[in-house]
């Protein structure tokens, strides 16, 4: 899968305004719920921060990638915000964090991407 199938200028936010990691997750949270590709905002959110509470998604070099699985999502898809400045997410370089790409796909979608492997996000329910 490319990244180019997944974009959609109404999930790109540039700048993203967040100064933390829960103002920048929940800022790209509410665009996917606010342009109908998330059928319970709440549910999604709380999903993707569960995610992030088991270990960092700052995989270095100023990059995150937050994501969940969740009930409500129909597809794969994918958020992308650039902050202002960077923010702290704990990356795993120590390093803070500007670009951040949200992905949040169905329960039962595996395989399209890396972060779909079996048991590595929490599912959430309705």
């Amino acid at each position: 899968m490319k990244v180019s199938e997944l974009l959609n200028e109404k999930l790109i936010a540039v700048p993203l305004d967040a100064g933390t990691k829960q103002e920048a997750i929940t800022a790209l949270v509410d665009r996917v719920a606010a342009n109908g590709m998330a059928q319970n905002r709440d549910l999604l959110l709380a999903s993707v921060l569960a995610r992030e509470a088991q270990r960092t998604t700052g995989i270095g070099r100023g990059f995150a990638v937050p994501h969940a699985k969740c009930e409500g999502i129909p597809n794969l898809t994918l958020a992308i915000g650039r902050t202002n400045s960077p923010i702290d997410f704990a990356s795993i370089d120590g390093k803070p964090v500007s670009l951040i790409a949200l992905l949040v796909s169905p329960p039962h979608q595996t395989g399209p991407h890396l972060l779909g492997a079996r048991g590595a996000q929490p599912h959430c329910h309705q």
